[in-house]
């Protein structure tokens, strides 16, 4: 839901609603509270509780600096030694994530380029 922006960077995640909205026990929303904070997905605000987290420019500019860096190297692995099928598969891929760019639609985004992503890799 998050990934999806059904809950947008800073709203507050109340337990209680969450349990509704789910049908799962304060337990399990509280261990997966825990979980995405690790992932840095969810923050905890000192008197206010869980929210989600908003981004960090200085490391959001961090994580594309090595995506560039990792991206490069797996393109040209895959330029290298991709069969004609993965190539095909890798250009499906691509004509989803412009189509998905044309939708206007960030979710849609996101999802489109995760499929490209595990294309080329």
């Amino acid at each position: 839901a998050i990934m999806d922006f059904h809950f947008q960077p800073g709203e507050r995640l109340v337990e209680r609603p969450l349990c509704d909205q789910l049908g799962v026990s304060r337990s399990v929303v509280r261990e997966v509270l825990r979980q995405l904070e690790a992932e840095g997905l969810v923050q905890m605000i000192p008197g206010h509780g869980p929210a989600v987290a908003k981004p960090d420019l200085g490391r959001t500019d961090e994580i594309y600096e090595l995506r560039a860096l990792l991206e490069g190297i797996a393109a040209r692995a895959c330029a290298l030694s991709a069969t004609d099928a993965q190539l095909a598969v890798l250009e499906g891929a691509l004509e989803n994530l412009f189509a998905a760019w044309a939708s206007g639609k960030p979710p849609a985004v996101m999802r489109a380029t995760t499929g490209f992503y595990e294309a080329l890799f």
